[in-house]
């Protein structure tokens, strides 16, 4: 009976992992900010390493064919995450990348919207007159 317990949480839980390999794999297609992407690759990846707790308790509770037909299932999940995370990490990058892209060009019109930009550019430096002391 524990066994089958079991069975049916890691089963659930594998489904809900593809669920969310699959919204991280749309949202690499349709994400306007690097940041909602690092958010949900967070959760999946958290998620993933729950699931593994669950999936490593379910191959102790199996024996022979079960435990072996398990792990494999196991193994094309995992592989299946990293492949949605490196493909979400090379897109946050890209993003990052057109972001600062972005912001060099605005720099270079010469506008200075932001607070920064005008901090960074120097003042004339004065000179205090200077007296012979007579």
């Amino acid at each position: 009976m524990k066994a089958e317990s079991i069975v049916s949480k890691t089963e659930v839980r594998r489904a809900k992992l593809h669920v969310m390999i699959d919204q991280l794999t749309q949202l690499c297609k349709d994400a306007s900010h690097p940041d909602d992407l690092r958010e949900l690759l967070d959760d999946v990846m958290a998620f993933h390493d729950k699931t593994l707790e669950m999936q490593l308790q379910l191959e102790a509770a199996l024996t022979g064919e079960e435990r072996d037909q398990e792990a494999k299932h196991w193994v094309a999940l995992s592989e299946r995450t990293q492949i949605a995370r490196r493909e979400a990490r090379a897109r946050i990058r890209q993003m990052e990348g057109s972001l600062s892209d972005c912001s060099a060009s605005s720099n270079d019109l010469g506008h200075h919207s932001n607070s920064k930009t005008s901090v960074k550019e120097r003042l004339p430096e004065l000179k205090m007159p200077v007296f012979s002391g007579e």
